[in-house]
């Protein structure tokens, strides 16, 4: 039996690969498209996975990208099923919902105590690891200005208690086919 931590790692590798090489294929309701990324790498910050999915550096403005990866828990039974991503409110965020700007703070600070952390700088801002405090004046100053996106496959609804997200516009979907 494949388990969804599995499913889940996998799904981020593909869109992290994607975000770097194809174009148009992430989209949010309004028609709009994610830039292409320069550099993409995972973040968690702990084996559980917390932390953010992805962050990412686009190709046009050099703009921190905070991004959230999900294929959906199912929902409902029989012919009715369908799949939900919820952006569950976390008690280790002081409360607040997933992609919430005091959640995106705490999953920063996370991700600075992690132990790879200048490898992973070194890759998203294209540097070297010996410039270990340029990396991270870097990271403090992007993040300061950053965006964020949910990527899920089309068809997969998202819900959530998070006031400040602009869901038409923060969503961006992508086809996800088998043949």
């Amino acid at each position: 039996m494949v388990t969804s931590m599995v499913v889940g790692q996998k799904l981020e590798i593909f869109v992290c690969e994607s975000l770097v090489l194809y174009p148009r294929m992430f989209e949010n309701h309004y028609g709009e498209f994610l830039p292409i990324m320069k550099h993409a790498v995972q973040c968690h910050f702990n084996k559980a996975g917390h932390g953010f999915d992805i962050l990412a550096v686009d190709r046009l403005n050099w703009n921190l990208w905070v991004i959230e990866v999900s294929a959906g828990k199912p929902e409902g039974k029989g012919f009715g099923q369908y799949l939900v991503k919820t952006l569950e409110k976390r008690k280790r965020a002081g409360g607040n919902a997933q992609m919430s700007p005091e959640w995106r703070r705490y999953a920063l600070e996370g991700f600075i105590k992690s132990p790879d952390l200048i490898e992973k700088l070194a890759i998203l801002f294209d540097r070297p690891e010996s410039e270990s405090e340029a990396l991270l004046n870097l990271l403090n100053l992007k993040f300061n200005d950053h965006s964020y996106a949910v990527i899920v496959p089309e068809g997969v609804h998202v819900e959530g208690d998070n006031p400040t997200m602009e869901f038409a516009s923060s969503i961006y979907t992508f086809r996800l086919s088998v043949w």
